[in-house]
């Protein structure tokens, strides 16, 4: 009787231990998982950012080279003006 015991608790043992390698087995792959969507989600962030930078300075220089054409028009304006005089 003890023998058919212990054989049963070792089934059950192994029957355990199958069980949790398996949750091991699906906790790696959803670990891989996450860790894989997280990449991508930073690779977007930086994709997405790096085009952000880009426009800011294609604004930037928008503004420089309007603040050029307006300094080139108040000089026009004053050029004319001490004309008139």
């Amino acid at each position: 009787m003890l023998t058919q015991n212990g054989g049963k608790n070792e089934q059950i043992k192994v029957k355990f231990n199958l069980q949790i390698n398996s949750v091991k087995s699906k906790i790696r792959e959803v670990k891989e998982s996450v860790d894989n969507k997280a990449e991508l989600v930073k690779a977007d962030a930086r994709a997405k950012k790096e085009i952000l930078e880009k426009r800011i300075d294609e604004k930037k220089a928008k503004i420089k080279d309007l603040e050029k054409s307006l300094a080139d028009k108040k000089t026009s304006i004053k050029n004319a003006v001490e004309e008139f005089k």
